[in-house]
């Protein structure tokens, strides 16, 4: 039980992380581009891979932006409204 609530809070923690970077996104069919602080794409790379991996066909990064490509248009718009929210 406390393993579980410990991976559970490291989730929630990389979320937290990973959401607070992003500072723009941009949506074109099936990518998602993402503009985030300077050195925090990996983070967000590696969130993404963890919670929608086998959605995403690739991802590739630079210092401040990913460009997120899904296997559908759908799970982009999904990812860009969610991101949007906030």
């Amino acid at each position: 039980m406390i393993q579980k609530n410990k991976e559970v809070l490291q989730s929630s923690l990389h979320k937290a992380l990973a959401f607070d970077a992003i500072t723009g996104t941009k949506i074109k069919d099936n990518m998602l581009w993402i503009l985030a602080n300077p050195g925090t794409t990996s983070l967000v790379k590696n969130y993404l891979l963890e919670e929608y991996g086998d959605d995403i066909f690739s991802i590739i990064i630079d210092d401040n932006s990913a460009l997120v490509i899904f296997e559908m248009e759908e799970d982009a718009k999904n990812l860009y409204n969610l991101l949007t929210e906030f």
